[in-house]
């Protein structure tokens, strides 16, 4: 459909000339001929074909993108002309230290691509359909693997994620994900605008500039549970964005933070799709911040250089950072900066969270996302659960204090296998536990704007 527009607007165009042509020798002799009124019609068109064909967003598909496809354990591809708008990319993977690729499954040898999320025992990234995953077990925490992207033009607004940057256990030295992102404009360093957490809770990541790694501090972070699009389960994953600038060269950089042990255990990451544009859109967004007052949320924020700019529609998700609506807009009246301010009501006020980012929308249609902004809102909801501890055969009692009544409760076993579900229909349940084997559970408690987890142990 892209290759079918611009090969409209080539025709257009020539017609347009054409016609042009024939005008300035029909009317060459004429009084009060003025040759810009005939040209201007196509050389508007023309500008337009161009501003739209060359500021399109192009996503780099692990599963998609590559001639000949990434095949397991490969170290390099190339791909061609990514989504059609003529960016070739080069990627290829450098371990310092051989032999230390591990399989991702089994007979499954890393790195390896997830292809569309379908394959089994695999990372999953929240907003990408596809993630290479990076499994090693080095011998020294000094060794690291660099994945290096080269764009055949420079690329604007870059971004992408990165997940499962996390430590064995909460209070596990073995080995601590560490991340670092680096980038190049021609011989220009480059460092991303922005890293962000998707799911901040737990306290799994800490981002200092352009390098991310697991929390060190013993009691926090542990283990990242990648194996969902839930933004629950992305507790160890960042969002990297370059914003603006140009960009023609990311190393992606993994290795240990220096706190592991010398010989750190089987580790692994996964990066998710890249996505970007040909060309900058006409805005700069310089701030942006939200927080609650009352059941509201209060949002602003300030940009520079709008040009051709026309809105800003504000998108808010109440359960996660993957599923949005439109709840207003906010229009730029022609300003070339300014500081913006809008005020949602929240319609889910008894849920602790909601995500709100910002779609910049450019006059030729252009957009592009802001990072999302969480906002943190007055729980009404009280939950006990007990005991925590107890013997087989026990019953476990739920209670919930809260302005609603219907909640889904969920048991799973430590391999994250659901053991039995049940739904609350009222304040309170209680659940038999003698058919469950001894050892550690968790308790999910769901409702509209509610998640909590819950740890039980049964001797």
């Amino acid at each position: 459909m892209k290759n079918f527009y611009t090969f409209f607007c080539k025709i257009y165009v020539l017609i347009c000339l054409t016609k042009s042509s024939k005008l300035l020798l029909s009317f060459r002799n004429q009084q009060n001929f003025r040759p810009k009124k005939v040209l201007l019609p196509a050389f508007q068109f023309l500008f337009l074909c161009f501003v739209n064909i060359q500021a399109n967003s192009q996503t780099l598909d692990w599963s998609s993108s590559f001639s000949p496809a990434w095949t397991d354990g490969s170290v390099s591809g190339t791909a061609t002309n990514v989504s059609g708008f003529g960016t070739n990319v080069s990627v290829s993977v450098n371990n310092s230290q051989a032999g230390t690729y591990q399989q991702v499954t089994t007979g499954v040898n890393a790195p390896a691509v997830n292809t569309n999320n379908g394959r089994s025992n695999f990372f999953i990234l929240a907003g990408t359909t596809d993630a290479l995953e990076i499994d090693v077990n080095w011998t020294s925490n000094t060794a690291y693997v660099d994945v290096i992207y080269n764009f055949s033009q420079p690329v604007y607004n870059l971004s992408f994620r990165v997940g499962d940057i996390d430590k064995a256990g909460p209070s596990s030295t073995t080995y601590f994900d560490r991340v670092t992102i680096t980038g190049q404009n021609g011989a220009t360093a480059v460092l991303p605008q922005t890293i962000t957490p998707v799911n901040a809770s737990g306290n799994y990541i800490v981002i200092s500039g352009n390098v991310v790694h697991a929390n060190t501090t013993a009691g926090v972070g542990g283990n990242a549970n990648t194996n969902s699009t839930a933004t629950s389960s992305q507790q160890g994953t960042a969002e990297i964005s370059f914003a603006s600038q140009a960009v023609t060269q990311v190393t992606v950089r993994y290795d240990n933070h220096p706190s592991s042990q010398a010989n750190p255990a089987l580790q692994a990451i996964a990066i998710g799709n890249m996505s970007w544009l040909s060309a900058p859109l006409p805005v700069d967004l310089i701030s942006f911040v939200g927080k609650a007052v009352d059941d509201n949320a209060w949002l602003k924020w300030k940009v520079e250089n709008q040009v051709n700019f026309e809105q800003y529609e504000i998108e808010y998700s109440p359960l996660d950072s993957n599923h949005y609506t439109v709840v207003g807009k906010v229009y730029s009246n022609n300003q070339s900066a300014g500081t913006y301010e809008f005020t949602h009501l929240n319609a889910n006020s008894y849920g602790n969270v909601g995500y709100y980012r910002l779609k910049m929308i450019d006059r030729d249609g252009s957009y592009k996302y802001s990072r999302i902004v969480s906002v943190r809102f007055k729980d009404g909801t009280n939950v006990n659960v007990r005991p925590t501890i107890m013997s087989k055969g026990e019953v476990i009692h739920i209670t919930v204090t809260s302005p609603l009544s219907n909640y889904g409760v969920k048991i799973v076993n430590t391999n994250g296998q659901l053991v039995e579900s049940k739904t609350m229909n009222g304040t309170g349940l209680q659940i038999e536990t003698s058919k469950y084997k001894a050892g550690t559970y968790f308790i999910q408690i769901e409702g509209l704007a509610v998640r909590r987890i819950y740890k039980v142990l049964i001797q």
